[in-house]
């Protein structure tokens, strides 16, 4: 099969391109993980934030509470208020950053803290009417009914740190495997273009100084010459040409020879109507 030169070297540069396309390919599939993970991070860690800051409020509101059941304090009563207004707004903040999924465990959430608000205001107008009994029967559940808010609030928490943690792990990742296959692809693209090279480089050099010896031995007046070079390209068909032409000067040289010795029954047939030796 005829494969020329110029062939071999688009073959040779489309393979360096494949490997360029892949070494982009795999960058940009890495650039997107790692941008996904950080958006992640950047989304999940809000998240967390925002968490921490309602599991705070809600202990603040929960002592308010104590301190106004305790002291009758009017102004405890009032901060206990202002605290859970900032805890329903702050809650309100959290589930517009939510997926819907995830707004169901937060909606759970506010209705299990309005349970323990109307609760705990009642425990602490028991105490303030001096209703001791009544206060500490009431007491328990809300010591309950607030351990679960602050429950539920910590499995929300670990899992947003849960897919935090993922997303970090994942960009690590995702920043290891891209180095590391595009150093692998560089490398072979580097050998692959080292190759090409050399093959390429040592078949012409081959193949042109064969032709040059032969050229320079002909010049020198010695026909006794081969090329043999055998490539199916344009190296070839040129070693096969001086081929014909050295047995082309052969022949003629013999003739003349015959000539000259006296021999003039020599039939010199010429190859072509251009053949200015043989016509």
């Amino acid at each position: 099969m005829r494969v020329s030169i110029r062939v071999k070297l688009i073959a040779g540069f489309l393979g360096l391109a494949a490997v360029g396309g892949m070494v982009f390919a795999v960058s940009s599939y890495g650039l997107n993980t790692i941008r996904n993970s950080t958006d992640t991070i950047v989304e999940k860690s809000e998240h967390t934030n925002h968490l921490a800051e309602i599991r705070a409020l809600v202990v603040s509101e929960w002592q308010w509470y104590t301190d106004y059941a305790l002291t009758h304090d009017e102004g405890a009563l009032a901060r206990a208020r202002a605290t859970g207004q900032q805890v329903v707004s702050e809650t309100q903040e959290l589930r517009g950053l939510l997926a819907d999924e995830e707004r169901a465990t937060l909606d759970s959430f506010l209705v299990s803290r309005q349970g323990f608000v109307q609760e705990i205001e009642a425990m602490a107008s028991d105490y303030v009417a001096g209703d001791t009994a009544g206060g500490n029967a009431k007491l328990e559940r809300v010591e309950e009914s607030g351990a679960g808010l602050l429950s539920s609030l910590s499995v929300m928490k670990d899992a947003s740190q849960q897919a935090l943690q993922s997303a970090l792990a994942s960009t690590d990742s995702a920043v290891w495997w891209t180095t590391l296959i595009s150093i692998a692809l560089a490398v072979v693209g580097t050998i692959l273009a080292l190759v090409m090279s050399l093959v390429l480089s040592r078949a012409l050099s081959r193949g042109l100084s064969t032709a040059l010896k032969a050229a320079e031995g002909i010049a020198e007046g010695d026909v006794d010459q081969k090329v043999d070079v055998n490539s199916n390209d344009e190296l070839g068909d040129m070693g096969r040409a001086f081929s014909r032409m050295i047995e082309y000067i052969k022949g003629m040289a013999s003739a003349s020879q015959r000539i000259a010795d006296g021999d003039l029954t020599v039939e010199v047939r010429p190859l072509s109507e251009r053949d200015v030796l043989g016509n």
